[in-house]
This record gives C-alpha cells, structure tokens and sequence, in this order.
C-alpha cells in the first residue's frame, strides 16, 4: 500500500485521539535538583575563556573551537534552540573510493600511499597501517593561536594542490529529478480531498518537476565532493540541532523505540527506517546520525568538540597541524558535567500553539490534517513512547542522494537484511552498523518555527524548502506536498508554524 493512502486512511486515528501538547514533563520523569540546574544554567551561558580561571587545571576555551559558549550556537527560540547558518560546523574527510574486495600486497601499499599524499595535502601527517581508511577533521572556525587562521586561510590552496596532483578528479552525486510512477485515486484518497491527485498527465507531471527544481535551486547545498584517484575528499557542514525538550528524549527507552519501529515497520512496509545502534548494542537517539546514546554523552562530545574543553571521558579538539598537543587537565569536573546535562534536561517542551480565533484554528487543523495526508507522519509520529507532541520516530531513514553526505565518515554501504551479531556478541542483537550516507535520524519537530534554517546542513531557509528537499522514503511524501495548491502548502506549514519553543 502507497504510505500515502495508509496515512489517508488512518489520519483520523491519529489526530483523533491526539491530546493536546503537554506543556510540563511526563509525572514518570522526575526532574533534577534546582540548584544543579542552576550551575548548569551558568555552563551554558559561560563565556569561556583561553587558560580560564575556573578549569580544573586545564587550558580553558580552545585551543579550537567554534563557538566560546554553548548559547551562541543554541540561541533561537531562547536559550536551548537551534542557531544560523553562520554556526555551522565544516568537515572534511577522506575516504576509499573502491570496491569491498581483497587486495593485494601491492594494491594495498598503493592506496595507503595515495591517502598519505592526500593526507599531506590538507595538512595532515602521512597515513602509516594505523590510519584508519577514513579520515574525518573538522574544521573550528576559531583557534587561539595566528597558525590556525593561516593553515584555514592555506586550506583552499591545498585543496587546490589536491585537485593538480590528480587532474582525474570529477564531481560526483549531482542531484537530479527523477520522474515518479503514477499514483492512482483511492477511497481515502477521495474522502479527504485535499490532496491533488497524481496521474500520468504529463502537465502534472511538468508541474511537479519544476516545483521541485524551484525548491532545489533556491536552495545553498553546503557539501563539495571529488574523486581523486581512488579516494573522494568531502567537505560538508552540520547545522546546530534544536535542545528543548531533550530530557524528555532521553527518557524514552530503548524499549519503547523499539516497539514503534516494529509496529510502523508492520502498517508501512515500504519504509526502512531503522534504529540506530551503537557498538554496546544500545540504541543511538541523539546527533543528526543518532550515533550518541544519551543526553549527557552527547553534552560531554559537544563540549570536547565545539568548545575545545578537556571534559571526564572525551578529550578535548585536536588540533590538525599541531598533532602533540596534550591538554594540561580538565576544564570541566564529572559534577559540572552533571550539572550542565540536568540543566539540558530540564529545558521545557516546546508547545503547539493553535490561534484562539475559531477560523484559524480551523485552517491550522486542515494544516494538520494535510500534514498526515501527505505522509508526513509516517516518519514524524506525533508521540513516541511516553512523550506527546514530539514528531519523531528517532530512527534512520534514507533521505537519497540530494541529502547525502557521500565521502564522509558515514558513507559505508549497509547489506540487506542486517545482519546479526556475531559469535562473541549478544545472540539475535543486529550489529553496530554506522549510518548510511544518506540516512540521517528523523528530527523532532516540536519547536521547528523557531530552529531554521532546516535539515543537517541548515540548507533550507524555510519549512516548505526543508519539505521539498526530502527524497529517498520521503519521495512519495514529497511529491503530493509539491502536488498541493500553493494555498493547501501554506495551511500545512502554518500547522507547522504553531509548533514553537517553550516560553522562555
């Protein structure tokens, strides 16, 4: 069955019994203690600062970084939101660009080679039989010291270096449209009637295709990638990830994502949407690959990476072109890390706020009602274990090649069907498979009119571009979004609209 028509059909299900958004945390989550959010409040606002005072005999801000506090790059919607475009985060990997087969001696020694020229090239040291075959580094937008703007300022002609060193290199993954079968009408196609039907009417079909081109073109892909030699070199971005309602996140158990991912899986078949599993076998619900388990691993990641900060299990940035730097000791206690994590805990629920006015409540509730029809809740269900309101199944999904991040660390290819562990793992436990370049976690809706821009990269500056852009399982989704009257696609982003961040 067409994941539309199964959503058309059962729209009526869903929202029927959809209560509205609670504003407070669930009774079975008990919130952390006042004053060590009151400490984590301070973490976050912290402006920190090169060889800070307030380290525990660490170095403080740096070496690199990108932000000096967390609130600059979680700023919208008040603290806890997401932020510009201007915050992103740059990466640049190398990665093989040949098939899954066993090499030779020699072949072997020549690739290894070939990543030490490409290695040299970006200012890296040469790749000796500990290099991994991939290589992921990112690129802080600030650093202490003159050399960090130097080599930032180099890396463009590097990169150049690279392109004479092997003038094969070619771009690869260009976009396209790509024509969809024809849909036919159903009964609950007809009874809802808001969505206009697909056919094979070639002005139809114009129609979609050049909406869809419009969409594309106005929208900034922040992702460069090139074949060289038998290696491709990536640059892509991450856009900072929205922070309300995190704690409520966390609560929920891997048990409980488990459960809706079998029972979506057994009402829409045709989406492979899956859970994230990391090494330990636990199920990944944070990051945009949902590749960290939990709020306070995620909070520890994101203080060693983006603030530079020597934290209790994650050291702190390295710093590519100064490969023996060693931090001088922590910058943040197992306390204040704590205390940083219960105060993202405790950051309230975004609300859905639907106008008083009777009219336009009626055409936000058409929004919503759109919303379903056009498959969107296949993916963002509307609640997930406890939480109400959350438009999420926290599961990877395949968005396609448009929204890939080919070359990157994630662009291993994943077989058909998973397979299961192996001897020395927990029997019947699927394996830690990393996620595709093209999947990416589904994210929580709730606040999206205060956390734009939109997708990974913040490459879409509107809600109807992020809409737009979906493709992989979300094709179908997107064409009757881009099938609809210019009026039914404002009533669906006016629903999404009301979905805002909590009151500060």
């Amino acid at each position: 069955m067409n994941r539309f028509f199964a959503c058309a059909a059962g729209f009526a299900a869903t929202f029927g019994t959809l209560a509205a958004v609670a504003e407070n945390s669930p009774e079975t989550t008990a919130r952390p203690a006042a004053d060590s959010v009151a400490v984590g409040k301070e973490l976050f606002h912290r402006e920190w600062l090169a060889n800070d005072p307030r380290s525990h005999g660490g170095d403080g801000l740096g070496p690199v970084f990108n932000e000096s506090s967390c609130v600059a790059c979680h700023n919208q919607g008040g603290a806890g939101g997401g932020g510009a475009a201007s915050n992103n985060v740059a990466i640049l990997t190398i990665s093989p660009n040949f098939p899954s087969v066993k090499l030779t001696d020699e072949q072997r020694t020549a690739l290894r080679q070939e990543l030490s020229n490409l290695r040299l090239a970006v200012g890296l040291s040469p790749a000796d039989e500990t290099t991994p075959e991939t290589t992921s580094l990112v690129i802080h937008r600030f650093g202490l010291s003159e050399q960090h703007g130097q080599w930032k300022n180099s890396l463009q002609s590097q990169l150049a270096g690279v392109l004479q060193a092997f003038p094969s290199s070619q771009p690869i993954r260009q976009a396209q449209f790509v024509q969809r079968p024809a849909v036919s009408s159903s009964v609950g196609f007809q009874q809802l009637e808001f969505v206009t039907p697909i056919s094979t009417n070639e002005n139809l079909l114009t129609r979609f295709a050049s909406r869809l081109q419009q969409f594309q073109s106005a929208s900034t892909t922040a992702r460069s990638t090139t074949v060289h030699g038998s290696h491709i070199l990536t640059t892509s971005q991450r856009n900072a990830t929205a922070l309300f309602g995190v704690g409520l996140i966390d609560s929920i158990t891997d048990e409980q994502i488990e459960a809706a991912a079998s029972k979506k899986h057994a009402e829409f078949p045709q989406v492979t949407g899956r859970v994230s599993r990391t090494k330990d076998g636990k199920i990944g619900r944070f990051g945009w690959k949902a590749d960290t388990t939990s709020l306070k691993a995620f909070t520890m990641a994101a203080c060693a990476v983006e603030l530079g900060l020597h934290v209790p299990g994650h050291a702190q940035a390295s710093i590519p072109y100064d490969q023996k730097y060693e931090p001088a000791g922590l910058d943040l206690n197992a306390a204040e890390l704590n205390s940083l994590t219960d105060y993202l805990s405790d950051l309230p629920q975004p609300v859905e706020r639907t106008p008083d006015n009777k009219a336009a409540a009626d055409l936000i509730h058409q929004g919503r009602e759109l919303f379903a029809a056009v498959g969107c809740t296949t993916c963002h269900s509307p609640s997930l274990g406890d939480v109400e309101g959350i438009y999420s199944d926290l599961l990877l999904h395949d968005l396609g090649p448009h929204l890939s991040d080919v070359g990157t660390s994630y662009g291993q290819s994943v077989p058909d069907p998973l397979p299961l562990a192996d001897a020395n793992d927990d029997p019947g436990q699927p394996k830690s498979i990393p996620a595709l370049a093209s999947e990416w976690k589904t994210p929580a809706l709730w606040g999206c009119r205060d956390s734009g821009p939109y997708l990974h990269d913040g490459r879409a500056d509107s809600l109807e571009q992020a809409i737009a852009l979906h493709d992989g399982e979300a094709q179908d989704s997107t064409m009757q979004f881009l099938m609809l009257t210019p009026q039914k696609r404002q009533l669906l982003v006016a629903f999404l609209k009301t979905l805002r961040a909590p009151e500060k």
